[in-house]
């Protein structure tokens, strides 16, 4: 269903009102990230993700572990696909909020290639 919602346009009355639950439901970010090198697009990543972490630690105090997610990027800039290779985080929306912003992402161009977003979370960081 996120697939299918997320692909239409936003004027899309049937969609609209769906995609709004769903991004704030996940914490997709309305605006995609960006940034002038892979690094500042990863580091943009990591700090939402980091956000919605502490607000999920609320629900599941000891929540920890670490997740990687293979992000393979087009010479456009564009995200191609997005992947978890490693998880061991056990949070739904954590997971869905890592990868739908890694996929939503925006790189600078000609920095395609497949990379390796690696993210460790444990309380107190």
């Amino acid at each position: 269903l996120a697939d299918k919602v997320l692909k239409r346009t936003p004027g899309d009355p049937s969609a609209s009102g769906i995609r709004k639950r769903l991004f704030e439901r996940f914490h997709i970010l309305t605006d995609r990230i960006s940034g002038k090198s892979p690094e500042k697009v990863f580091a943009r990543n990591r700090y939402q993700i980091a956000k919605v972490y502490k607000l999920r630690l609320e629900k599941r105090p000891g929540m920890k572990g670490s997740m990687v997610v293979k992000v393979t990027v087009a010479e456009d800039g564009s995200v191609t696909q997005a992947t978890v290779a490693k998880n061991s985080l056990g949070d739904p929306v954590l997971d869905i909020c890592a990868l739908w912003n890694l996929r939503r992402s925006i790189f600078p161009s000609g920095f395609g290639a497949t990379y390796d977003f690696e993210l460790l979370l444990k309380p107190g960081d």
